[in-house]
């Protein structure tokens, strides 16, 4: 059985999530952004979220999801 964990983003983490991120970039399929982040960049765009979650299986980071308002 395959158990997904979840937890509160920590900054240890940083490097993974900005690597994932713009890895996702990169791949162009499913966000339109082309400004790939540094980990400080990363950082402060993850600090201006209401929450940020990480998403762990057999301890590996898999993935990762931001909360924010949809509309001010």
């Amino acid at each position: 059985m395959m158990t997904i964990l979840f937890s509160t983003y920590t900054p240890e983490c940083l490097k993974q999530m900005t690597d994932m991120w713009n890895a996702v970039l990169l791949d162009g399929n499913a966000f339109p952004g082309e400004e790939y982040y540094s980990e400080a960049n990363f950082a402060d765009y993850l600090n201006g979220q209401s929450l940020v979650t990480c998403a762990w299986w057999e301890e590996e980071l898999v993935g990762f999801f931001v909360v924010h308002p949809n509309n001010i």
